[in-house]
């Protein structure tokens, strides 16, 4: 794409990155000029650039930024990003509308709220969540509302399988005594998360490690 086809006078465009898929540029916004008003011009910008859509979004900590994303094809339609685990508590689950590698990072947030409509995608995300977990050894308990339908490819690698609530009463008193097994753990540790008690084992390690070696 050249930017003669957007060669508006006192408008500089900023090229951030050519994907596969998508072009992304950074626009300095006149004085005056909002969000929306980019917004609401990405249908002509799509026409002029000849791709599939555009959008505008606000630049995170730039005031007066605006980022556009041109999609040239569909980046879903071929895989670009598996599923796995980038740190025991942040896992790839896939690819964006942008073909960006999505990931959900439980440092950051650590309590999710999947919902949508049917055939949205729910149980595929949540499938290629638990793809990432499986791989690590963290403990996995599933609680399958829908009597084992979606939970069962993962029966042989949870901790308590799958469960109606009424046969398995008993599990929920399990869990409550794992997590107050770990609320004692951090306790002791001084910390709050999972991954500040993991990063306070892997030091433990590798400097034992390190004073156990014999020197060159």
């Amino acid at each position: 794409m050249k930017e003669s086809y957007f060669n508006v006078p006192g408008i500089r465009w900023h090229t951030l990155r050519v994907g596969p898929s998508t072009w992304t540029f950074r626009v300095r916004m006149q004085l005056g000029q909002v969000v929306e008003d980019w917004d609401a011009q990405t249908y002509p910008l799509a026409e002029s650039a000849r791709v599939q859509i555009v959008r505008a979004r606000a630049v995170r900590g730039r005031p007066g930024f605006v980022e556009l994303h041109f999609t040239r094809c569909n980046p879903l339609a071929v895989v670009t990003e598996r599923p796995r685990p980038l740190s025991p508590a942040c896992f790839v689950v896939g690819a964006d509308e942008f073909g960006q590698r999505w990931e959900i990072d439980f440092t950051l947030l650590p309590h999710w709220l999947i919902a949508g409509k049917t055939g949205s995608g729910k149980s595929v995300l949540l499938r290629n969540l638990l793809v990432g977990i499986a791989r690590t050894d963290a403990t996995l308990v599933l609680i399958d509302l829908k009597f084992g339908v979606e939970a069962e490819i993962f029966r042989h690698r949870a901790s308590g399988d799958r469960v109606q609530p009424v046969r398995r009463p008993g599990l929920l008193h399990r869990l409550n005594e794992l997590v107050e097994s770990r609320a004692g753990l951090f306790r002791e540790l001084g910390v709050t998360s999972i991954e500040a008690a993991a990063e306070l084992a892997w030091c433990s390690t590798g400097c034992s490690s390190s004073s156990t070696r014999s020197p060159s």
